[in-house]
């Protein structure tokens, strides 16, 4: 069975570049252009991995990632902020609130792909369960 990724930006061109990418190593993906279709689609399906922009109209990455995280259920639930701000403040608040990585735009999707498989490692999960 597919993993799926749940992609959260407000870049149309950006979500279907990583859409394209992740499904091409056999990944399934739904992308959503805001904070609020995010918590909506989390409710209604069970992805095994966030990828989440910081700066989006509305709510922004950092209101989503609480939010998310306030449902026990999330505990474990990966999430990976990709964002254009470079601003260590920001990177330390995200991992305060319970993000797993922190990536920089513009990137390359390679990298992407292979964080996202590392955070996907059922091995690594097994590692948070000890």
């Amino acid at each position: 069975m597919a993993k799926r990724i749940l992609v959260v930006d407000d870049e149309k061109e950006l979500c279907e570049s990583i859409r394209l990418a992740l499904a091409s190593e056999g990944y399934e993906v739904c992308a959503v252009s805001n904070g609020m279709a995010a918590l909506d689609e989390l409710k209604s399906s069970s992805p095994d991995l966030i990828i989440l922009d910081l700066m989006m109209p509305g709510m922004n990455g950092l209101k989503v990632c609480k939010k998310v995280r306030e449902n026990p259920l999330n505990e474990k639930l990966p999430i990976l902020m990709l964002t254009c701000v470079d601003n260590k403040e920001t990177q330390l608040k995200g991992y305060e609130l319970g993000i797993n990585e922190y990536m920089i735009k513009p990137f390359s999707v390679w990298e992407l792909i292979a964080r996202v498989k590392i955070l996907l490692d059922p091995r690594r999960a097994d590692d948070t369960k000890k």
